[in-house]
C-alpha cells in the first residue's frame, strides 16, 4: 500500500520494476503518492492504484473538533493533496475509486478519538460524492463511471461492469441530477458512521440489478 509517500510503498514499486510482477497500491492520500506513482507509470511499471471517495471529497478539516466519523487510515489531508488525487484519478494515474467500505457501531466510533475505530460506512454515499465530482467539473460522467465499474474489473481481470448481449445483468441505474439529503438513519447498511450527515449531493441510486435481478429499489 502506498497511502503517503512513505519508503515501503516506494519499496513495492522498485520490487514490482525489478520483478515484473504487477503491484496494486490502495487508498492513496498525498500528492506525493500520485508523484511516485505517475513517474513509475512512465517508466512502465505494471502498477495500478485506487483512491476512496472520502479522501476525493474530504480534507483534515473534517476532523475538527475531534470528530470520530472522519478518523480514516490514511488521515484525511489537505486541501493540496485532495486536488492532487482528483486531478491524477482524472487522467488516469489513478485508476479506480474504491469505497473503503468500513462500518462501524456508534460503540466504535462515540469515544475518545484516540480510541476510536478507523473507518467510514462509505458504500452508500460513493455515488453521491463522485457525482459531485462530476458537477464541479473535475471529472467526466464517463471517466466516474469507468472508475467504478469497468477499470476495477480490468484489474481484477473479470468480465464485469460491461452492458453487452452475454454479459451479465449486474447493473446500477443512477439519477445524476437528484439531489439528496445524507440521511445515516436510511443507510441499509449497520455502519451509520459518516461524516457526510446532513449533506446535501447530487444523485441518487433508483435501482440495482444483481444477476439480471432487482435486489434494490428507492423507495
Amino acid at each position: 500500500m502506498l497511502s503517503g509517500g512513505r519508503s515501503d510503498g516506494a519499496r513495492d514499486i522498485a520490487l514490482a520494476e525489478l520483478t515484473g510482477t504487477h503491484l496494486h497500491l490502495a487508498h492513496l492520500s498525498t500528492m506525493e503518492a500520485v508523484r511516485v506513482l505517475r513517474q513509475a507509470k512512465k517508466r512502465g511499471v505494471p502498477v495500478t492504484a485506487e483512491v476512496t471517495p472520502h479522501h476525493l471529497f474530504l480534507t483534515h478539516t473534517a476532523v475538527n473538533n475531534y470528530n470520530t466519523y472522519s478518523k480514516v487510515n490514511p488521515p484525511l489531508r489537505t486541501e493540496e493533496d485532495r486536488l492532487a488525487l482528483i486531478e491524477a484519478l482524472a487522467d488516469g494515474t489513478i485508476d479506480v475509486i474504491a469505497t473503503d467500505h468500513a462500518p462501524h457501531s456508534s460503540v466504535e466510533k462515540l469515544v475518545e478519538y484516540d480510541l476510536a475505530a478507523f473507518g467510514i460506512s462509505g458504500l452508500e454515499t460513493a455515488a453521491n460524492v463522485v457525482s459531485q465530482l462530476v458537477k464541479d467539473g473535475f471529472l467526466t460522467p464517463f471517466r466516474a463511471v469507468e472508475a467504478l465499474t469497468t477499470a476495477p474489473a480490468k484489474i481484477l481481470g473479470l468480465e464485469r461492469g460491461e452492458i453487452k448481449i452475454g454479459a451479465r445483468a449486474d447493473i446500477t441505474i443512477f439519477d445524476p441530477d437528484a439531489l439528496q439529503i445524507i440521511e445515516p438513519i436510511r443507510f441499509l447498511s449497520r455502519g451509520k458512521n459518516t461524516p457526510l450527515a446532513g449533506k446535501k449531493l447530487p444523485g441518487q441510486i433508483l435501482y440495482t440489478i444483481h444477476k439480471g435481478k432487482v435486489v434494490y429499489q428507492a423507495a
